[in-house]
């Protein structure tokens, strides 16, 4: 079948160096369905995953209706995203979602002759609603999970092995500023003309992770004043002269608000409803959950056709709030890519990775639901390929820690492979290169 996604050089080469064939596997993906998606999944069908033993659900927020269309032509499952009255709320709608893929998956699995299902997760809703004891025609299938993040980690897993993408180095140090210049980007084509740049304008970065911290250092860069706050005051540190000891001083002196904590930190709407003025809340992590409890009080909708993605307009006594794409991140507007693709293929090279390593993985008797470390030697290769292409300029130092296999597992999350569980051997990029 001719190619109907971009080609990734990273993924290419993986497939061109890999020893691991994926015949007889079935994957079960929660995914962005983005144009580097589709680079993703046609990949796995050349390492021998049946189109048809593809079942993937994408999120509402994030989907592209020409990818999901592509996909669907080339014999995926492709699963759709449900809007129930009222809203509930993109956790509890999605939840309904996940059941529905979850019951096909079951039926069909039972038509098949697949010894493995690798759960390729963004969240950890559809890791922790794996059925029991899931069957096919030749008995009981080993199920594997793969977890890209930090708030799937924390959602719970399921009752299966897992690979930590998560917190693996090569995500944890090289994606983060890629994306915190890609929610910039998405800013100066969507919102107001100037609002970015408007020197009147201050900022507040809320959360003091991998993102948060990645869109303090470009506002550092760029010149902006802006504050920070994060919940744990040991991350003052990082940006002394920035810093907030409160939430609500961030919010008194912040007239855009991005929020990059991957929770909803205004439960107490007293924060709120103190505000005074304008202010725009831009939400930088995952889903609609940096924003629930305001959407709950003061944007709940129950009309027939509204779209959740659309910006909100809430008036109160004494401010003007405007919640950027209904609470969803800014940076997934519905276009293919959230990243451009030559930075994003990292990312999509560690999921490949973390597939063949599901794949190959044989866990060792006595030990249940392991958290595995993604392969050290996988994330080097995938950085070492991925370096030629990228267009975001990283420094090179950071780039070469990764020639150190003992570094990458130092700083990586889950149990290393002590060479029990599997063995991948890539052709031009012998173990312990």
């Amino acid at each position: 079948m001719p190619r109907q996604f971009q080609a990734l050089p990273v993924l290419e080469s993986l497939v061109e160096n890999i020893a691991h064939r994926l015949d007889g596997v079935m994957v079960v993906a929660t995914q962005h369905l983005l144009e580097t998606t589709g680079s993703l999944i046609e990949a796995l069908t050349s390492l021998g995953v049946a189109a048809n033993d593809i079942h993937l659900i994408g999120k509402r927020y994030s989907t592209n209706a020409d990818v999901r269309h592509r996909l669907t032509a080339s014999g995926v499952h492709v699963y759709e995203n449900c809007t129930p009255r009222p809203w509930q709320g993109f956790a509890d709608a999605f939840t309904i979602d996940i059941e529905q893929l979850w019951r096909v998956v079951q039926a069909d699995l039972a038509n098949k002759a697949i010894h493995t299902l690798i759960v390729l997760d963004d969240g950890g809703r559809c890791l922790s609603h794996i059925p029991p004891r899931l069957k096919s025609r030749i008995g009981e299938v080993k199920v594997v999970g793969v977890e890209q993040t930090t708030s799937g980690l924390q959602n719970g897993t399921g009752h299966c092995p897992l690979i930590r993408v998560a917190d693996a180095a090569a995500k944890k140090y090289l994606e983060s500023p890629l994306v915190a210049a890609a929610v910039f980007d998405k800013l100066r084509a969507h919102l107001d003309a100037g609002i970015s740049q408007n020197p009147k304008f201050k900022y507040g970065v809320i959360g003091m992770g991998s993102i948060g911290k990645a869109i303090a250092d470009y506002l550092d860069k760029i010149g902006l004043p802006f504050y920070v706050y994060d919940r744990n005051p040991d991350l003052a540190e990082i940006f002394p002269a920035n810093w907030c000891h409160e939430l609500t001083t961030l919010l008194s002196q912040s007239d855009v608000v991005f929020s990059c904590t991957g929770e909803d930190v205004f439960q107490d709407l007293k924060h709120i409803e103190q505000l005074q003025g304008d202010r725009t809340f831009i939400s930088c992590s995952s889903e609609d959950r940096e924003f629930l409890s305001i959407l709950k009080r003061w944007a709940w909708r129950d009309a027939p056709g509204f779209n959740p993605l659309d910006t909100i307009q809430i008036t109160l006594p004494q401010s003007s709030l405007t919640l950027f794409r209904g609470g969803f991140p800014v940076n997934f507007d519905g276009s293919e890519e959230s990243v451009p693709a030559a930075d994003i293929q990292l990312t999509r090279g560690l999921l490949l990775s973390a597939v063949i390593q599901a794949a190959a993985n044989n866990p060792r008797a006595g030990l249940k639901s392991p958290c595995l470390m993604l392969d050290p030697t996988l994330q080097a290769f995938v950085v070492r390929e991925w370096r030629q292409f990228k267009s975001y300029p990283m420094p090179p130092l950071l780039i070469d820690q990764f020639n150190d296999l003992a570094w990458i597992t130092k700083n990586s999350g889950g149990m290393p492979d002590d060479g029990n569980n599997f063995t991948i051997p890539l052709k031009k990029f012998p173990a312990g290169s």
